[in-house]
């Protein structure tokens, strides 16, 4: 009995049987996934009601995508994706496919308009079961192509010579020619030892504007370098490209000869002068500064910046003044744009004391005369400043408070017994000399 009723289910809808009945057929009909109950017609919906593909330039393109998802418990067939507007086709996937139980699907649309104006259209996308749709608006703008023109100014940009680790600077101008806005978005440069300065990207040049920004070079080692610049734009015609060149010039050396130089004795207050020679070897060599360690040595016979030529050479006077006594070291050194950028010359010399100079005075004895004193002056004819504080007996003197470089001048006078002095005698001069 519950065979025949089960099995010609096209009877079912006019028998009506008991619940238990029902159930017990129901369990002979299979599974959902062999006999799928109906899906709904809203199981699928986009992610969005439109596509707007903004503002494209003529004979370029741009893609987007939209999401379409199964929301039901089962699977459901995209049959294929109607497009109406111009210029826009599918990209990906290929219709039809089958979206399994909450799967999704992106659609990749491209829109490439071949003539301006404007989108104003709809994507259909129609279900494989029942043939419901989902539909998707369409917009955008086809605009012109972009009527602006980029110009470089000047065309290429030569270096010259530049110093191996030095750098060189020049200015590079853009500017738009056409008759309307332009968009440089890159600038691509080629050659390691060029670089730019003062661009940002991306830039804008209205109608008959320009900017100028750097090019650097700054090469590494010696050679002849080239690149360029490519510019990449929005405008209807290709950016030139900037073409690139300079030599690198290999750095020279610094040569300090001799690398020591010994003063030996010198007196006190007194001075003695060396000379080194400073030499320019594999590249000319430009001397930045000088400087030296002690106060008491001092450099001369240089101006700087100075420049050398490679195999030039120039003398340096050395000069040790000693300001005390002692041994004196210190060091000379010179800076400048060679591969070692500092060479050095060690000094020294020891400061003597300076001589004990004193000034021996000898005159004539008079028989009436108890003693003598002895005058000194700065000038001829006085006035006269006593040395000795009493008469000296005998008729000599040393002077010994006396200073190198001056030149003194003396008398003397004889006093008696009762300490009656005498006229001035000759004047006699004493010039003392330098240590």
């Amino acid at each position: 009995m519950l065979k025949a009723l089960c099995a010609p289910w096209k009877y079912l809808s006019v028998v009506i049987f008991p619940l238990a009945l029902f159930t017990a057929c129901s369990s002979l009909r299979g599974t959902p996934e062999a006999m799928p109950e109906a899906v709904s017609s809203n199981a699928i919906a986009a992610s969005a009601s439109s596509l707007d593909f903004g503002s494209v330039v003529v004979g370029s393109a741009k893609s987007l995508g939209i999401s379409i998802a199964n929301s039901s418990r089962h699977s459901v067939g995209l049959q294929q994706a109607t497009i109406n507007g111009a210029g826009v086709s599918l990209v990906s996937p290929h219709l039809p496919l089958t979206l399994s139980a909450h799967q999704s699907v992106t659609l990749t649309l491209r829109y490439a308009p071949q003539s301006a104006g404007t989108l104003s259209g709809n994507l259909t996308v129609t279900r494989s079961s029942n043939r419901s749709t989902i539909t998707i608006s369409l917009v955008g703008i086809a605009s012109a192509a972009n009527p602006g023109v980029v110009a470089a100014s000047p065309a290429s940009l030569g270096f010259g010579s530049v110093q191996a680790g030095a750098s060189k600077s020049q200015s590079e101008t853009l500017s738009n020619t056409g008759a309307g806005s332009v968009i440089v978005s890159q600038a691509n440069v080629t050659g390691s030892d060029f670089t730019l300065s003062g661009l940002d990207l991306p830039l804008t040049l209205e109608a008959g504007q320009s900017f100028t920004f750097n090019v650097l070079f700054s090469p590494h080692a010696g050679g002849s370098m080239s690149g360029g610049i490519a510019l990449v734009s929005n405008a209807s015609t290709p950016a030139p490209r900037i073409a690139l060149s300079g030599t690198g010039i290999a750095p020279g050396q610094l040569i300090i000869s001799p690398a020591a130089l010994t003063f030996g004795n010198v007196t006190v207050g007194a001075n003695r002068s060396q000379t080194a020679t400073l030499t320019a070897t594999g590249g000319a060599v430009t001397i930045s500064s000088e400087s030296v360690s002690s106060a008491e040595f001092s450099l001369g016979g240089m101006a700087l910046p100075f420049t050398l030529a490679a195999g030039q050479s120039v003398p340096v006077s050395v000069q040790f003044t000693p300001q005390a006594t002692g041994i004196a070291s210190a060091s000379a050194s010179f800076t400048s744009d060679a591969a070692v950028a500092t060479v050095t010359a060690a000094l020294s010399g020891t400061g003597t004391p300076a001589p004990q100079h004193s000034v021996g005075l000898a005159w004539s004895s008079n028989s009436s005369a108890a003693g003598y004193f002895v005058y000194r002056g700065a000038a001829a004819g006085g006035p006269y400043s006593r040395l000795n504080s009493s008469p000296n007996a005998g008729t000599s003197y040393s002077d010994t408070a006396i200073e190198a470089g001056q030149t003194y001048f003396y008398v003397t006078t004889a006093v008696d017994q009762s300490g009656i002095e005498s006229d001035y005698s000759n004047e006699v001069q004493a010039a003392i000399p330098v240590p």
